[in-house]
């Protein structure tokens, strides 16, 4: 059950919805460490590139470049996603294709603009 709850803000692509397993995530990120969350202390995750799933509340696994997390913030609901108006420095060139790629990866699909989106949710953890 959660217990706790934090927001993110931040370059966000939706890689899954309705998980099915979790090994995929699981195996991601064994391939990827520097993307686990739990691979950085709380101080040290912003500014960096983050795989944040949810099977419990929300039900999604999704790749941030975070600008800001709010730890013991909450949305009221894991599905509540905000698009905000993207600040100019969140399209630096290197970053969107290193998204890209792990998109592609992940998903089986090519990333097209539209699958990245700078906005505000919440996660329960």
């Amino acid at each position: 059950m959660s217990t706790d709850c934090r927001i993110f803000v931040g370059l966000t692509m939706e890689l899954e919805r309705d998980i099915r397993s979790f090994q995929k995530v699981h195996e991601f990120e064994d391939k990827y460490p520097e993307l686990d969350i739990y691979n950085h202390r709380r101080d040290e995750r912003e500014g960096k590139l983050l795989l944040i799933s949810d099977g419990m509340s929300g039900d999604f696994v999704r790749l941030i470049k975070v600008d800001k997390i709010i730890e013991g913030g909450t949305l009221g609901d894991s599905q509540e996603f905000y698009e905000l108006a993207a600040p100019d420095q969140v399209f630096d060139p290197d970053l969107i294709a290193k998204m890209k790629a792990l998109y592609e990866e992940y998903t089986g699909k090519p990333a097209t603009l539209k699958d990245f989106k700078y906005a505000l949710w919440s996660q329960w953890t």
